[in-house]
């Protein structure tokens, strides 16, 4: 706790008078905003039909541990 306020103490000698605040850390960049698409699902019945073993929705993997 000492070591903390030692810190505080430390940074609340630097000179700020005419520092604007910082409000975002990258001032040239834009918000980028995805359009919502409709998804391909059919990956999910190549990835059944490819798996050496499944159950309905599921992939059956040999347990590990």
């Amino acid at each position: 706790m000492e070591k903390m306020l030692a810190y505080i103490k430390q940074i609340s000698k630097v000179e700020t008078e005419g520092v604007l605040p910082l409000t975002q850390l990258y001032t040239n960049s834009e918000n980028v905003c995805n359009n919502d698409e409709k998804l391909d699902w059919q990956f999910k019945t190549k990835l059944l039909e490819n798996a050496p073993e499944s159950d309905k929705d599921y992939v059956i993997v040999p347990k590990t541990v």
